[in-house]
Order: C-alpha cells, then sequence, then structure tokens
C-alpha cells in the first residue's frame, strides 16, 4: 500500500488495504486534517479498510470524511458491509455527496 498526500487534507491511498496494511492507514486517518480520502487507485479493499474508515469517520474531533472516486474494490467491499451510504462521496465528476456509491 501507498500512502501520499495532496495537500494538507486529502490522504492518497494505493494499491492494497488489509490487515498487514490496515494499521498504517489507520494511523494517517488519525489526523484530524485529513477531511478526504482519496481511493480510486485502491486495487484490493480488506474488510480492515471499512474499520478504519468508519473508525475515522465516527470521531468527534473531525468533521465528516469524504471519500473521493472509490475503486470497484471499494465500492463491492463497502456494499457487501452494508456501509455504502454510510460515507460522504465525491467523484471525478459529481459533486460531494452522500448517494449511495452502488
Amino acid at each position: 500500500m501507498y500512502l501520499g498526500r495532496e495537500g494538507r487534507s486529502v490522504l492518497i491511498v494505493e494499491g492494497e488495504v488489509d490487515l498487514a496494511t490496515a494499521p498504517r492507514l489507520a494511523a494517517e486517518l488519525a489526523d484530524p486534517a485529513i477531511t478526504c480520502v482519496d481511493l480510486s487507485r485502491v486495487e484490493f479493499a480488506g474488510a480492515a479498510l471499512a474499520s478504519a474508515l468508519l473508525a475515522a469517520d465516527t470521531r468527534p474531533d473531525r468533521p465528516r470524511l469524504v471519500l473521493r472516486s472509490p475503486s470497484r474494490a471499494v465500492r463491492r467491499l463497502l456494499a457487501l458491509c452494508e456501509l455504502d451510504r454510510a460515507f460522504l462521496v465525491e467523484d471525478d465528476n459529481e459533486p460531494q455527496s452522500s448517494r449511495p456509491l452502488t
């Protein structure tokens, strides 16, 4: 898994997110300055990704997380976990919304 930043508030996640890599992602998401997570380059999304995103999104010291352009793998994971309506989503061609990921 590769993690990068776009400015101070956007975290870019690339590659595979699973039990081995999710703790690193969770540590980055602990930064309350992160308000958006770009998931367009995630190739594999394990349940640990959903857990890390939920933990960060429900913290009282930060605004809601926006998931930018979730990849097909992320969309499938969130649908399987019935979390496809739990997050704010921003696609490349659409404004921020709380519309379903499927």
